[in-house]
């Protein structure tokens, strides 16, 4: 495991999670990123499934901000948790960010109003992101039952498109107050979390 390294955080935590998506390959026969006997609409159906586990995972931050009515380390869990299937997104439509995770990280900050953190105000960030994330999968050839022109799928439309959703998703560990350092400790913590999950059989009480 890496320690932080603010030049190579991002990619770090994407090679992490394909390790683990690699594992589960071995466990549960998935389709994994890198896997090169899949075709890619096969993986951008993965990446859908994922985006609506980071969604799922939205409901439940949410649901915990609302029991708690703090920043509390569970919301920064349930946070991570709907960013770790973000990068499983990123993954498996087979981009990979063009900055670092600090330069996101201070687009979002500016693009971050400083103002109470209500269950409105985080609704409102991640329907935002939600809508940024969207514009990516639009572009991309998921619909098999959809003709494609050449143009439908630009790789630099898509880098634009998904620096955008990048900086958004980001927005939300601005509004609840945490830090590059911050966002990288919680996913390892959440990361060794889950692979000790799956060594034990991948099955947990709530």
């Amino acid at each position: 495991m890496k320690n932080y390294d603010e030049d190579t955080a991002f990619i770090d935590m994407l090679q992490m999670q394909l390790q683990f998506q690699r594992k589960m390959l071995e466990k549960r026969g998935i389709i994994t990123p890198d896997d090169v006997s899949h075709t890619s609409i096969s993986k951008l159906y993965e990446a859908c499934y994922h985006s609506a586990c980071t969604n799922v995972e939205f409901a439940e931050l949410l649901e915990q901000f609302h029991n708690d009515k703090a920043i509390t380390d569970n919301v920064r869990l349930e946070l991570t948790d709907a960013f770790i299937f973000f990068l499983n997104q990123i993954l498996y439509m087979n981009l990979t960010p063009t900055k670092t995770l600090k330069y996101y990280y201070l687009q979002a900050r500016c693009n971050t109003l400083q103002k109470e953190l209500t269950e409105e105000y985080l609704c409102e960030l991640i329907g935002k992101f939600t809508c940024s994330m969207g514009a990516v999968l639009h572009k991309t050839r998921y619909k098999t039952w959809k003709e494609y022109s050449e143009l439908d799928e630009n790789l630099y439309e898509l880098i634009e498109l998904l620096d955008n959703a990048i900086v958004d998703f980001l927005r939300l560990y601005v509004a609840i107050n945490m830090s590059i350092q911050d966002i990288y400790n919680y996913f390892v913590l959440k990361f060794n979390v889950n692979v000790e999950r799956q060594n034990t059989g991948g099955k947990y009480e709530k």
